[in-house]
């Protein structure tokens, strides 16, 4: 395996079954929607998500690794095999965010606006429409104050559930619920810096 292909690895936690099927019976969509998942591995929870919306709903991922990339492929009706921030996406175009970022483990538990999670929020939220949906996937200890305010600012409707018990072992991961803001928070009302997208 090349250096590459190890470092594509690392931090890439694909989200348990188990834990989809909890998580796609919290969504109710009243008509078709576009489905996005910035770092889809190999579809597998989108394709899960998108089968239970209206036939008509799309799927787009986009992923680095190009295996992943081609098991997605396979699964979803758009993958780019880059990352999300190299393509041209129009703001306010997706009604789902599913984001299971890579999880920065180099920055150490509690450090904040170095971690990638944070860094993923930051830059993806603004292509959600008003209303849209989050099912942001995370690690409980990247909820930092910094992390809720970012999430504060964007969306409104929080909601964190932890994983069950077996899978929490494991990454100790949390999912966290939100509707997107029509229009971020200012830093007096929030209490934190003004929104970036």
């Amino acid at each position: 395996m090349s250096r590459y292909e190890s470092e594509a690895k690392l931090g890439y936690f694909a989200t348990p079954d188990t834990m989809t099927d909890k998580i796609v019976k919290r969504l109710l969509f009243k008509g078709p929607a576009r489905l996005w998942d910035p770092c889809c591995g190999e579809g597998v929870a989108l394709r899960h998500v998108q089968d239970n919306v209206p036939e008509t709903s799309r799927s787009y991922g986009f992923e680095i690794d190009k295996g992943r990339a081609q098991a997605a492929a396979m699964v979803l009706d758009e993958v780019v095999p880059s990352a999300f921030e190299h393509a041209r996406i129009d703001p306010a175009s997706m009604q789902l965010l599913w984001l299971n970022p890579p999880y920065d483990n180099r920055a150490g538990q509690g450090s904040d606006s170095t971690r990638l999670e944070l860094w993923f929020l930051r830059n993806t939220s603004k292509y959600v429409v008003p209303n849209g949906v989050l099912v942001f996937i995370v690690p409980r200890y990247t909820l930092t104050k910094e992390m809720v305010n970012a999430l504060e600012n964007r969306y409104t409707n929080l909601a964190v559930y932890r994983f069950d018990d077996a899978e929490f072992q494991a990454y100790q991961q949390v999912v966290v619920f939100g509707t997107r803001r029509e229009k971020g928070l200012d830093s007096h009302a929030a209490g934190a810096a003004p929104a970036e997208g």
